[in-house]
């Protein structure tokens, strides 16, 4: 090292009048040890002093109480209160000693940054003036000095003090060096790096700011400064021993090395690695080394255990920036890697069909997730996070951020093995969620009719405003309702709610209608203003068209409040369309869909549907609505050409001009202000403005009190208890009340076929009995259980069956076939179902069902019981929660009926004739859990996808999984539960939530009011204010009398004719496959159909083809 390096000191070792033998390094160790004696001595010996004085028991009590409120305990208490960290003096003294202490520290730093030739430093004899840093670390040590006596006088253990304190022993060896270092102008690194210490200083400061707010953080940050004060204590001793040399020799020269090196070595040595190119030389060296290295490592491994468990476990998935998730969506409730993985797909698959940007997802669950779904979690990593924690916590809803989220899910365990905890825990997420956000949507799913019930009846659901409640087992119930009235039906439906694009390479086996009608989405889109005025026929017709796209319903929005009316299909040629409606079409994609909201009929009239884009006409101004008085102007029409003679063979008209704008030109305002006064009386009870002031100036019945369900329908079996009417003398009176009891009714919401209450065993035959019965054309459903089982939703099959869209006269006859006491506790649900029979049976044995007369029936469901559910995820488990259902299916094909006498046959809906030959003819409507259970009903292959097996194109299953994707669908499409509910009920009431909700049934429209029958029957009036409405969903067949001269057109013709003369909206095709040019039909799929949602308007129609229609819907 050179010495002009130096400005005002150099190594007293390179002085050239040096001598080797004049060191003092020794003053300034003895100078360092003098301290704690001067203090440490007479605090010893006035301890002892006093220890001895209260043994011996010189001083009275009341000597020793004054004693200690004399002038020590006074100091004490007034310099505890001055450097106290609980004031403001106490914590401004420790911050300004942190600050000098790093200052002193840096002068050593900076002191002993250079390489080292000796650890003394010299002041220059030819400079006067004092060295400035070594004055400045005078000052610095003096205040601290100062805080040190401070802290003496303020401690009451002051021994404890003196000897026990890691900051003293820093000042003993660093206040008394830099007085020495003026006396003798020459300095000594010696143990200066000791200050490094007072670092802890500066995280009690940062505890008390709350800069460190809790334990896990004070304790890290003292570990990390204690691994720094090991480096740098290692670094200064090193660099003290090496440097110098050892003692006794001192012509010995030290090693020229800096601190940092020193400070690489320590962290080598406490590490254990041990590299090799920077080694001790020294004795002292080496015996410091080696004792180092044990209390380094030692010392850190007990200190790092007890803050192991501080430590957060490492991010095994990443983790959004919850500062972008705004409008994302919350899933919570039943959360594991299948279900994850099935709902991401979904869920992101119909963002891309519905031209929805990307959703951020966010997972809530109180479980670490596993292997498989961290890996999942990965692959999604841009836009799904995971949050530990549970919706009923507050807290972690803050960090889901609940309050900017577009909608939370709430998903149940539909194969929990304990059913009501399950919804238990559902309906206190729900509510926890309401609470913290009233106004956040969800969407949940229950198990449980009744959770289904509370849930909607809960004050903070508005299924006005979005909230979606639904149970999975209704609507699977309901759909094989609907597919044993409607054959197909529930292939229709599940393939509309599916997210999943379908997959684009198809088998051979996979006719092209249903691959084609695959693709088809149900969308929610506005009408443009170019529809404002239309009919609902008329706007149909231009959908159909001329945009491609099929409107099946509408239904109202309001900004003002966010609320929705009830979604209605079809509304027929009264319902005006306005800007307040939206439309449900069903297309294949969103582009599609959007041609709805875009047309318009000056700029888009002879364009190609394909090429239509948004225009820049003044129609796309904002209409504000006006009032009636103000629609002064009529409402243009718009004429709908049909085929008026279906004679004709013209295969051009598909091409020709369907609809044609009227010459009248009135203004949207106007058209829009009409239509609202026309559309009162579809929303009549979904809106209080939309009320009539009929509706609100009717009087109240004179002398008829209202009654509740409960009890109207405890009063029902009370009767049927007690009286056996056939055995009664009954007066006039009360004989025209019972003729009026036992005849066909209506139930009190209006949607259902009604009969008085049954006992069970009223309506309960044997095997010998049934077979006396020679049923005919009937529904036989066979529950595969035994015992009480919990098989809940039975009612929600026969509800689609009984449905007032019906005659009386089609109502077919149901028969049950298994043990009454699998229905007995839903019994009060079905009691009051006209044509009913129960059959005390086992559906697996063959002749049992021969009694049933399967060979006449017009559809047979298979159900299994609730108790063969199994909770595991294995293939193998989930396969065998069907074995009944899927072993008495294929047992039932196997049955041939050759050896039955005849007595005549009858044609059924599907155009064959009963009773049926062999059992591969019977209509079966299995009820299967798995999706990989399908392959055993069906002759196909073992595709990925179930719904490219013909058990599923042709209606014949019906499976749990494919309902999975519901929760998808009605976030993109809130109006599919409404839909989906009105199709399969046959329409809505007001009152028919409400009839379920007490858990009591539906009640009829007129019942005996007391014991006495000599007394008038007492009327049960429904409300006058609700409305009810009736859907009807047909399946005609093309010999049927109105489609009968269709044969040979095309579809379009055909979709057109249905649209024109009878109001109705065909939306599908339900055809036996045929050979084509390209494609031959499989012997095994022969004689069989299949479904075609919305076909292409060119195929040609054949007279075996069955069309499945949507009838006017009607408001009562």
């Amino acid at each position: 090292m050179r010495i002009d390096q130096y400005e005002r000191y150099t190594p007293c070792r390179l002085r050239p009048e040096s001598d080797l033998t004049d060191r003092k390094w020794h003053w300034f160790l003895i100078s360092s040890l003098t301290l704690p004696i001067l203090c440490g001595v007479p605090t010893l010996i006035w301890s002892i002093i006093q220890r001895h004085r209260k043994t011996q028991g010189e001083r009275s009590e009341i000597t020793m109480q004054r004693r200690q409120a004399g002038w020590q305990t006074k100091l004490n208490m007034a310099v505890s209160q001055i450097v106290s960290d609980q004031t403001a003096s106490g914590q401004s003294l420790k911050l300004f000693g942190f600050i000098v202490s790093m200052g002193s520290l840096c002068i050593y730093l900076e002191e002993s940054t250079w390489k080292c030739e000796d650890t003394e430093l010299c002041a220059d004899p030819n400079h006067h003036k004092w060295n400035v840093w070594w004055l400045v670390d005078l000052n610095f040590n003096t205040y601290l000095l100062f805080y040190f006596l401070l802290r003496f006088l303020a401690t009451s253990k002051k021994a404890r003090f003196l000897f026990l304190t890691t900051t003293t022993y820093a000042d003993y060896f660093t206040i008394p060096h830099s007085i020495l270092a003026m006396y003798l102008k020459r300095n000594w690194f010696g143990l200066r790096f000791l200050r490094v210490v007072n670092l802890g200083w500066a995280i009690d400061l940062a505890h008390r700011k709350r800069i460190l707010k809790n334990i896990a953080q004070v304790q890290l940050a003292r570990l990390g400064a204690v691994i720094f004060v090991f480096i740098i204590s290692g670094g200064g001793s090193f660099l003290m021993l090496e440097c110098g040399g050892d003692p006794w020799m001192p012509e010995s020269e030290g090693v020229n090395q800096t601190i940092w090196d020193y400070c690489y070595f320590s962290v080598v040595t406490i590490s254990t690695v041990g590299y090799g190119d920077l080694v001790t030389k020294t004795v002292l060296g080496r015996i410091f080394s080696t004792f180092y290295i044990f209390v380094c490592v030692v010392y850190l491994a007990t200190l790092m255990s007890s803050v192991a468990h501080l430590i957060p476990a490492p991010q095994r998935y990443p983790v959004a920036d919850r500062n972008l998730n705004y409008n994302h969506v919350i899933v919570c409730g039943h959360v594991n890697y299948q279900m994850a993985m099935h709902f991401l797909n979904d869920f992101y698959d119909d963002a891309k069909t519905k031209g929805t940007a990307k959703i951020q997802v966010v997972f809530l669950h109180p479980e670490e997730p596993n292997e498989a779904f961290v890996v999942l979690l990965n692959s999604y990593q841009e836009s799904v996070e995971y949050i530990k924690g549970s919706p009923l916590n507050d807290a972690d809803l803050e960090r889901a951020r609940a309050i900017n989220a577009c909608a939370c899910l709430v998903f149940a365990n539909l194969r929990s093995s304990n059913p009501e905890d399950d919804d238990a825990a559902t309906v206190l997420r729900v509510l926890s969620i309401k609470n913290f956000c009233p106004f956040i949507k969800v969407q949940v799913s229950v198990i449980k009719t009744a959770t289904l019930n509370f849930l909607r009846r809960y004050p903070a659901i508005n299924l006005k405003k979005g909230d979606v409640i639904f149970c999975f087992k209704n609507l699977k119930n309901g759909l094989i309702g609907i597919n044993c009235r409607v054959p197909g039906s529930a292939t229709i439906l599940a393939d509309l709610i599916a997210a999943r694009t379908p997959q684009e390479t198809l088998s051979e086996c996979v006719p092209d209608l249903y691959a084609y009608g695959r693709k088809m989405k149900p969308f929610s889109i506005p009408f443009s203003s170019s529809f404002w005025g239309m009919s609902f026929k008329e706007g149909a017709a231009t959908c159909y068209r001329k945009l491609k796209v099929l409107l099946v319903g509408v239904y109202e929005t309001f900004e003002e409040s966010g609320e929705q009316t009830s979604f209605l299909f079809n509304p027929g040629p009264s319902f005006i369309i306005n800007e307040r409606c939206w439309g449900q079409v069903i297309c294949r994609t969103s582009r599609e869909a959007a041609r709805v909201s875009i047309y318009c009929d000056k700029c888009h009239a002879d364009v190609n549907p394909e090429r239509i884009r948004k225009c820049h006409c003044k129609r796309w101004k904002r209409k504000q609505p006006v009032s009636i008085s103000q629609a002064v102007e009529v409402v243009p029409r718009l004429s709908i050409k049909g085929p008026s003679d279906p004679d004709h063979r013209n295969s051009s008209y598909s091409e020709q001009p369907m609809v044609q704008r009227s010459v009248l030109g009135t203004p949207e305002l106007t058209r829009s202000a009409i239509s609202l006064s026309q559309n009162k009386r579809f929303f009549a009870d979904r809106r209080d403005s939309y009320k009539s002031l009929e509706q609100t100036q009717q009087p109240s019945l004179p002398n008829v009190p209202l009654k509740s369900l409960s009890e109207q329908v405890l009063q029902h079996v009370k009767r049927s208890m007690s009286l056996d009417v056939s055995k009664m003398e009954l007066p006039g009176t009360a004989e025209h009340a019972i003729q009026r009891l036992n005849r066909p009714q209506f139930d009190s919401t209006g949607m259902f076929w009604w009969c008085h209450p049954q006992l069970i065993s009223d309506v309960l035959i044997n095997l010998e009995q049934a077979a006396c019965r020679e049923f005919s054309d009937h529904i036989l459903i066979c529950i595969l259980a035994s015992g009480p089982s919990n098989v809940a939703g039975i009612h929600d099959i026969i509800l689609p069956l009984r449905s007032s869209v019906l005659p009386y006269e089609e109502l077919k006859e149901i028969v049950i076939l298994c043990d009454p006491e699998i229905i007995r506790p839903e019994w009060n649900f079905i009691c009051t179902t006209p044509k009913l029979c129960l059959v005390n049976g086992n559906p697996a044995v063959t002749a049992a069902l021969r009694a049933c007369y399967i060979d006449y029936c017009a559809m047979c469901v298979m159900v299994s019981g609730a108790g063969q559910r199994v909770t595991s995820d294995a293939l193998e488990d989930r396969v065998l929660a069907d074995r009944d259902v899927i072993v008495t299916t294929l047992n039932v094909k196997s049955m041939e009926f050759r050896d039955r006498v005849h007595t005549g046959g009858e044609i059924d809906r599907n155009g064959q004739v009963f009773p049926y030959e062999t059992g591969l003819q019977v209509p079966i409507i299995s009820s299967l859990e798995h999706e990989k259970s399908v392959r055993f009903l069906s002759q196909d292959r073992n595709y990925l996808d179930f719904r490219y097996t013909f058990a599923h194109m042709s209606g014949s299953v019906v499976v749990s999984t494919a309902l999975d994707s519901m929760m998808t669908s009605m976030f993109y499409n809130p109006a599919l539960a409404m839909s989906f509910t009105q199709l399969i009920y046959g329409g809505e009431s007001s009152e028919f939530e409400r009839a379920f909700a007490e858990g009591v049934g539906l009640v009829g429209s007129s019942v005996l009011e007391d014991d006495d029958l000599n007394e008038a029957p007492m009327l049960v009036a429904p409300p006058r204010s609700s409305r009810r409405l009736k859907v009807q969903l047909k399946l005609m067949s093309m010999q049927s009398e109105q489609f009968v001269k269709l044969e040979g057109l095309t579809y379009a013709d055909l979709w057109s004719y249905a649209l024109v003369h009878y109001d109705m909206i065909c939306i599908g095709l339900y055809l036996l496959e045929r050979d084509t040019e390209t494609k031959k039909v499989k012997k095994s799929h022969r004689g069989k159909r299949y479904v075609a949602s919305n076909p292409p308007g060119h195929i040609r129609m054949n007279g075996s083809d069955f069309i499945y229609v949507l009838a006017p819907s009607v408001v009562i």
